[in-house]
């Protein structure tokens, strides 16, 4: 089973239409006060929600995009989170990728 970078990279359609439809509940739960709160709804993470949905869609180069955005973002926060789990987050990447490494051997036979 070869790796098909033309299915993983492509400009889907697919992502984007998630996307528009996902923002658009979020606005619409926001405007209504249907459980959501000003700190979910504020716009500084909205490039983290439209890269979790691009990996999820399988849109990785827009993914990558999007999440690197939100880390720039949010860099004070990225930093203050890994001074404060300083001593877990080494050991919860190399967990992490194992399980990667685990999951595409595994499913390669």
């Amino acid at each position: 089973m070869n790796f098909d970078a033309k299915k993983y990279f492509s400009g889907s359609k697919m992502g984007w239409a998630v996307i528009l439809v996902f923002f658009g509940l979020l606005m619409l739960m926001y405007k209504q006060d249907f459980f959501i709160g000003s700190s979910i709804y504020s716009p500084k993470y909205f490039p983290a929600y439209a890269g979790v949905i691009f990996l999820l869609t399988r849109n990785l180069w827009s993914a990558a995009v999007a999440l690197i955005i939100a880390a720039l973002i949010n860099v004070g926060f990225v930093v203050s989170t890994f001074k404060t789990y300083s001593d877990f987050v080494l050991p919860g990447i190399l967990v992490i990728a194992g399980l990667i490494i685990i999951f595409y051997n595994h499913t390669k036979r």
